[in-house]
Order: structure tokens, then C-alpha cells, then sequence
């Protein structure tokens, strides 16, 4: 073989590696799917389970790539999203820097215990009845990774809510009212309210009702004292309902009940901290007009309430 043709084989040798390297490690993968690497995984398993998902023609491609990047002894665990834009290079990357999958914990406004209950376990995650006990939960959207322990990420909630009074600690009302009893007043508005205006009013009224000692009157209390958060009542409330002996009955305890109702949301605290304040003592809901009618006085609420009943019929 002369000079110059073995130059010419060195030459398309040399190709063909660079084009089978380029095609194998940077080709785009055209799909999305959740891989799961399990811990301790080793990285012949780990290019194993690659190839297993499509994601490589050969096991051989992700273990080269990952020694000649020198990742090889330092490949993460998890589970991770592989879009229709990743290649090999940029999937060894996330398993590298531990770029692992965020599932999405929403936590609505108004949430009880039988709603908070059914999220987690669609999301599996292991339910624990002292969750709403033993942390601060304001309703959001949270961000938890597969495997990840129920208290770790709820730890992470609290510190996440937390962080909501904290930036409004110089407030008069937290000087007066502890985070919890917020909370509670929060929580109390987020069932009764339909909006901002609604809200920043019922809030107004509760305050108003607490400064003068008088039984608060919330339907939202009395519902929950039948149900107790624990599945959501199929019928109207009635008179005999609001006698109910309960701790959580705000016709019958003076004050506020001992624990939040729902999960408040964000806003519907910050409206409370900002201590709107009105001449209301009274309240109820029109359902013609969708909005509550907010009275100074019971004659003035009496009346209106009576106006509104003869409508109804």
C-alpha cells in the first residue's frame, strides 16, 4: 500500500469517526419522556436503561462520551424529563448536575383536608394527617421531585408561607393577632368572599365583629363543624345546623375557631393585612345579584335580609 493511499484510509477513517460522533452524540432524541434512574446507579445500567428508552443505539455511546468528559464516576440519580430537544451530550449533562424532573403540587384556595388528601395521593405522595397540623400551608403551586419525602417537601412549604409574613412582619395586625389567628381570619374570608372588594369588606366585618366581642356568625364555620374538612357538604344549611354544639361554630363560641378552615391563598392574606376598615357589622349573600349586601347595624341587616327573602319567593 503506497504512502497516499493509506493517508486516504487514515483521512475517511477519521470521517467516519467524526460523523458517527456527531450523529450518536448530538442527534436530537424526537421525544419527550420521563426517565428513572435508580440510586447508585452504575454507568453501564444507567447507558443500559438509555438505550432501553431509546435514547442511544448503544450502550457503548453514553459510557464513551461520559469518561471523555470525565462525568463517569459522578452520574446523579432520579428521575429526569428528556424533551425532543435534548441529544446524549445534553442528557448526560442533566444526569451529571443532577437536573432532575419537578412534578407540580397545586395547592388550591379554599382547599380542605378531603382535597388536600386526594392532590397528594394523585401526585404520589404519601398523605400524613398532621401535615395541616405540624406546618404553615398557604395555597400555591409547589415543586417536588419523584421519591421525595412528604415532610421535606411540606417543611418546604412552611418555609415557603413563612417567608409571606416575614416580609410583613412590621405589620399592626401581626402585632395583635398571631400568624395562626391570620390564618384562621384568612381562611374564614377565603370561603365566605367571591373577590377583592368581597374580600377586603368580609374581612372588615370580622375584625370590626372581634374588636366589639361579638359571635362572628360564619355559615363557612358551621359547615365545617358538620364535615370537619373531611368531604364537602351535599345540602343547605339549616336552623338546627347553626345550634350545633362545636368548637368551630362561630354562631355559638364567641371568637375565632381554634384552627383555619381551608387553606387560605396568598392574596386573600395579603387583603386581610391590609386591615381594610368599614362602619359593617352585618352581612349576607344576594344570589340574584352574586355579592354580598353589608349592613352598619341588625335593623338595617334585618330589613335587607327580609327585602331579599321576598324576592327569593
Amino acid at each position: 500500500m503506497n504512502k497516499i493511499k493509506f493517508l486516504y484510509i487514515i483521512f475517511f477513517l477519521f470521517l467516519f469517526l467524526i460523523i458517527n460522533f456527531n450523529y450518536n452524540y448530538f442527534k436530537k432524541v424526537n421525544q419527550d419522556i420521563l426517565i428513572e434512574l435508580p440510586q447508585n446507579s452504575s454507568l453501564v445500567s444507567i447507558s443500559r436503561i438509555l438505550k432501553n428508552n431509546n435514547l442511544t443505539n448503544n450502550i457503548l455511546y453514553p459510557i464513551s462520551l461520559s469518561m471523555i468528559l470525565n462525568y463517569d464516576r459522578k452520574l446523579s440519580y432520579g428521575e429526569f424529563k428528556i424533551s425532543n430537544n435534548d441529544n446524549l451530550y445534553s442528557i448526560i449533562k442533566k444526569i451529571r448536575f443532577s437536573k432532575v424532573h419537578l412534578r407540580k403540587l397545586k395547592i388550591i384556595e379554599g382547599f380542605q383536608k378531603y382535597q388536600l388528601k386526594k392532590t397528594i395521593d394523585e401526585s404520589y405522595l404519601h398523605y400524613d394527617d398532621n401535615l395541616l397540623k405540624n406546618y404553615l400551608i398557604v395555597a400555591d403551586t409547589y415543586y417536588y421531585y419523584k421519591g421525595q419525602n412528604i415532610n421535606s417537601l411540606f417543611k418546604k412549604i412552611d418555609s415557603i408561607s413563612l417567608e409571606l409574613f416575614n416580609k410583613n412582619k412590621g405589620n399592626e395586625l401581626l402585632k395583635k393577632y398571631s400568624i395562626n389567628e391570620i390564618l384562621i381570619i384568612s381562611s374564614l374570608v377565603e370561603k365566605e368572599a367571591n373577590n377583592i372588594e368581597d374580600k377586603r369588606l368580609v374581612s372588615s366585618v370580622i375584625f370590626n365583629r372581634l374588636d366589639k366581642n361579638m359571635k362572628l356568625d360564619i355559615d363557612a364555620t358551621v359547615i365545617y363543624s358538620i364535615t370537619e374538612g373531611e368531604y364537602k357538604l351535599e345540602r343547605m344549611l339549616n336552623l338546627n345546623d347553626l345550634k350545633i354544639e362545636s368548637i368551630y361554630n362561630t354562631y355559638k363560641n364567641i371568637g375565632l375557631p381554634p384552627e383555619p378552615i381551608c387553606i387560605p391563598g396568598k392574596n386573600t392574606i395579603e387583603i386581610v393585612l391590609e386591615n381594610s376598615t368599614s362602619p359593617y357589622y352585618y352581612y349576607f349573600y344576594d344570589s340574584i345579584i352574586n355579592s354580598h349586601i353589608f349592613s352598619k347595624n341588625y335593623e338595617d341587616h334585618k330589613h335587607r335580609l327580609n327585602e331579599y327573602r321576598k324576592k327569593e319567593k
